[in-house]
């Protein structure tokens, strides 16, 4: 057991929990390559009619390079972002089971593209933060409503995958965050009771999930403060102490 110490609160724990996109990554940068990589892909594969209905469906603004952070694209997971995607194929003169079949081979060849072009980065401070807290012995996960094969290899070209002990995609559970799936499972395939772990995460259901499952929250960055109890404003913040 370790303490995370927030001000002058100490918060007992023998594992923490990560979400993936906006706390460990960078992920405004992750989602505009990965915007440009299916609008590509949509427009070749389907015409312009098809790849601009994609766009305004999934809050990408390509003439710009926008990514709404409140939209499908970030916010979905990935099999409620297929549907996303067959929605606009269908509207585009495509039967709906062609449709659903479609888009998830689209984006399979999207993601293709995509490990071409890009490369995750951490943000500041997340290396060395996850080298402090592993020092103190706390074991460490993550648990996104990404899948998990994109996850790890999210953290892997991020350099932070030998950091992490346990990583749990949206693909393993039935259901996505605010629901606490990916969390419980994350504890289990940890061997610690939800009473010591913490979540951490940017987003509004990072802190619903964890409420949910059990376990205390830590919030990350603008988009939570004043909501989570506990708050820093990034993963670099974090101060650890072991427990005698």
């Amino acid at each position: 057991m370790a303490d995370i110490i927030i001000g002058e609160k100490r918060i007992p724990c023998s594992l923490i929990i990560f979400d993936l996109d906006g706390t460990l990554i960078d992920a405004e940068a992750r989602f505009r390559a990965l915007a440009e990589a299916r609008m590509m892909v949509m427009s070749q594969q389907f015409g312009g009619e098809a790849a601009s209905l994609w766009a305004r469906f999934s809050g990408v603004d390509p003439a710009i390079g926008h990514v709404d952070m409140d939209g499908p694209l970030a916010k979905a997971p990935r099999r409620e972002d297929i549907i996303v995607a067959a929605v606009a194929l269908y509207l585009s003169g495509i039967g709906w089971g062609d449709a659903r079949r479609l888009a998830e081979e689209a984006y399979i060849e999207a993601d293709r593209l995509m490990a071409s072009r890009y490369r995750a980065e951490a943000l500041p401070g997340v290396p060395e933060t996850l080298e402090r807290l592993r020092g103190a012995g706390l074991k460490l996960a993550v648990a996104t409503n990404e899948v998990r094969a994109r996850a790890s290899k999210a953290l892997e070209e991020a350099g932070l995958l030998p950091l992490i002990d346990v990583i749990v995609g949206v693909d393993e559970v039935e259901n996505p965050k605010p629901a606490p799936d990916v969390i419980i499972l994350a504890c289990r395939r940890c061997a610690t009771p939800p009473s010591e772990a913490i979540y951490i995460g940017d987003q509004p259901e990072d802190l619903m999930a964890a409420e949910k499952a059990g376990v205390k929250a830590i919030g990350v960055g603008s988009r939570v403060k004043g909501m989570a109890e506990n708050h820093v404003d990034s993963i670099g913040d974090l101060r650890v102490e072991d427990q005698p």
